[in-house]
C-alpha cells in the first residue's frame, strides 16, 4: 500500500477537527427479566469454567469531548496473523474497513461516515434466540453487515432489533458514531441478546459482560486503569488527545503472553481517520483516510502495511 492512501510518521497529534455536525442526546438502559437465582447462579459457574484458562486482553474504549470523538482498541491474537480490508460503498452502502484475523470475521472497523466497533470475548452461554429475523448482507458476520447498511448509533439499533446477529455467541460489541454516541450489544446469562445505548463522555469493554460482570475476568484491571485515565481526559486534566488515547492503549498493553495483542487501532469518527499500531509500536502508526482507502477493495496482513 505505497499508493498514498496510507501515510507512515511518528506522531501522536491530531489534525484539526472538520465537519461536525449536530447530535442528539439519548440514553437507554438495559432491562432484564427476573431469572431464579439458583438457575443462574448454576449457569453462570458452568460458562465461567468453559472460559477458564482463555486468556483474553482485549480492550475496547471510546472517548468524547465536545465534538471531538476517539474510538480505540488493543485486539489479541497473538497466534494469528492479524489482517485489514476494506469493502468499497455500492449499491447505496457505505464503504468500510475492518480488522481482523484469517478467518476474515470482522474484530473492528469504521465506514466512510464514521460508525465504528470493536469487540472483546466474553464466556456468553449459547444464544437462545436472535432480535430479529432479517437477513444481514453478510451471511457470518452482523458487524460488517451493520457497518455497511448504517450510517450511525440512530440507524444501528433499530437494525439490531429486526435483523439475524450470526455469530453473537462469546463475544461483546461496543459501537460508536461521529457524535460520540455509544451502543453495546452482547449476549445475556440466559443467552438473550441485550442491547445497551447510552450518551456519556467515554465508555470502556473487556473482557467481562457489562450486564452480568461474573462472566469473564472480572474485576478487570484493564478496565480500573482504562476508566482511571479517561475520568482524568473527561474532567479537563488530560487533554483530549490522539497521545492522551494511545497513552491509554499502552498504559493496558500485553506484551506477551497467551493472548499477546496483535495490533491496536484508534478511529477518528469526526475526520474520517484511522491510526492503525502493529505489535506494541505505539510511536510509528499507519495513518489513512477512510474515504480514500475503501474506494477499492484490497486486503493485507497488518505486518504488511508497516515497510
Amino acid at each position: 500500500m505505497d499508493d498514498g492512501r496510507i501515510i507512515f510518521y511518528p506522531t501522536r497529534r491530531l489534525p484539526a477537527a472538520i465537519g461536525r455536525g449536530a447530535f442528539r442526546i439519548e440514553r437507554r438502559d438495559v432491562k432484564i427479566g427476573p431469572v431464579g437465582a439458583t438457575c443462574l447462579a448454576l449457569l453462570s459457574a458452568v460458562v465461567v469454567m468453559s472460559f477458564a484458562g482463555n486468556g483474553q486482553s482485549s480492550t475496547v474504549f471510546v472517548c468524547r469531548m465536545g465534538s471531538d470523538v476517539l474510538f480505540a482498541s488493543n485486539e489479541d491474537g497473538a497466534a494469528d496473523v492479524a489482517l485489514a480490508w476494506t469493502v468499497p460503498p455500492t449499491g447505496g452502502w457505505h464503504g468500510g474497513l475492518f480488522l481482523g484475523f484469517s478467518d476474515s470475521y470482522a474484530q473492528g472497523g469504521v465506514n466512510d461516515v464514521g460508525l465504528c466497533f470493536g469487540t472483546t470475548s466474553v464466556p456468553t452461554p449459547p444464544t437462545t434466540g436472535q432480535t430479529g429475523a432479517l437477513p444481514t448482507s453478510h451471511p457470518y458476520d452482523f458487524c460488517q453487515a451493520a457497518l455497511l447498511e448504517c450510517a450511525s448509533v440512530d440507524e444501528l439499533e433499530p437494525w439490531l432489533y429486526t435483523h439475524i446477529l450470526a455469530r453473537i455467541d462469546g463475544t461483546q460489541f461496543l459501537f460508536s458514531d461521529a457524535t460520540g454516541a455509544t451502543l453495546v450489544v452482547g449476549v445475556d446469562p440466559m443467552g438473550g441478546v441485550f442491547i445497551d445505548r447510552k450518551y456519556t463522555p467515554f465508555r470502556v469493554i473487556t473482557n467481562y459482560s457489562i450486564l452480568a460482570p461474573w462472566l469473564g475476568g472480572y474485576p478487570c484491571w484493564r478496565f480500573q486503569r482504562a476508566t482511571t485515565d479517561l475520568q482524568a481526559i473527561a474532567s479537563g486534566a488530560v487533554a483530549h488527545s490522539l497521545g492522551s488515547v494511545v497513552d491509554i492503549l499502552q498504559a493496558v498493553d500485553s506484551p506477551n503472553g497467551p493472548s499477546e495483542f496483535a495490533y491496536s487501532n484508534v478511529f477518528d469518527p469526526v475526520n474520517g481517520l484511522v491510526y492503525l499500531y502493529s505489535w506494541h509500536d505505539f510511536d510509528r502508526p499507519a495513518v489513512m483516510n477512510v474515504r480514500d482507502v475503501t474506494a477499492t477493495a484490497w486486503s493485507s496482513t497488518i505486518p504488511a502495511l508497516f515497510p
